[in-house]
């Protein structure tokens, strides 16, 4: 399973922490992926050169996250749901697609070279702590938001709105998330989280710079806390017939 590191790159930002940035920075999407791109490797995707092409260095990375739709929402594909892991809450974090897989997104190229994906439509989230196995079931996560990612790949601007599941992937970004009295993890209702993650052209550096732009975040949670108030929740009591 892949498993991401410390870098702004590896975000859900869960449409990407979401998915989409997770795919282009190759921490999702099969095993030989993760290997090529440890993100935090922070190396920009392939593709063909010339204007508003994608950049030439980097990962392969899932071709839906650099084609634009031609103004369109269509259904995320497969790739978009594969879980992940996070190293984080005093182990190893797995976070999944749960039962409602219904998020449409649409991908758009800027005259820069920029990509933008905007993600909306239906989600849920199954994320289990691996130490023990605590487990927060279908989590709702299917507040809208978008990630706009610069031609080179390195400069990601991102916001999302709640219900939503952002984390932070290294010092660098736990920092700005700790300025705006955010955790590391952060679960939200309602409200908006968003901000911008620079990224060093060598893989596995870490975050150059992150900065939290916008944090009129409602209904705040520590997934971390989360996860430990689940662990220490006793099993349902199965009566017998």
């Amino acid at each position: 399973m892949p498993t991401c590191h410390n870098t702004a790159r590896c975000r859900r930002l869960y449409p990407a922490l979401t998915l989409a940035g997770l795919l282009a920075a190759g921490c999702a999407g099969g095993a030989d992926q993760a290997q090529t791109a440890s993100p935090g490797a922070n190396t920009t995707p392939p593709g063909p050169s010339g204007p508003g092409a994608a950049p030439t260095s980097g990962p392969a990375v899932s071709d839906w996250t650099q084609e634009d739709t031609g103004g369109k929402f269509v259904p995320a594909p497969e790739d978009y749901y594969q879980p992940f892991e996070v190293e984080a809450c005093g182990g190893t974090v797995t976070i999944a697609a749960g039962d409602v897989r219904r998020t449409e997104y649409k991908a758009s190229r800027q005259e820069d070279g920029s990509m933008r994906l905007d993600f909306r439509g239906g989600l849920t989230l199954d994320v289990s702590r691996d130490s023990d196995g605590a487990r927060l079931d279908e989590l709702e996560a299917s507040g809208p938001g978008y990630e706009l990612r610069s031609r080179d790949g390195l400069t990601a601007i991102w916001s999302w709105d709640g219900p939503s599941l952002v984390t932070a992937f290294d010092d660098v970004e736990n920092s700005a998330f700790q300025k705006e009295g955010l955790p590391r993890m952060v679960y939200f209702t309602g409200g908006r989280i968003a901000g911008k993650t620079v990224s060093p052209e060598t893989p596995d550096a870490g975050t150059v710079s992150a900065e939290i732009t916008q944090n009129s975040a409602k209904g705040v949670q520590d997934v971390c806390r989360m996860l430990d108030a689940a662990a220490n929740t006793p099993p349902a009591e199965t009566v017998s017939p």
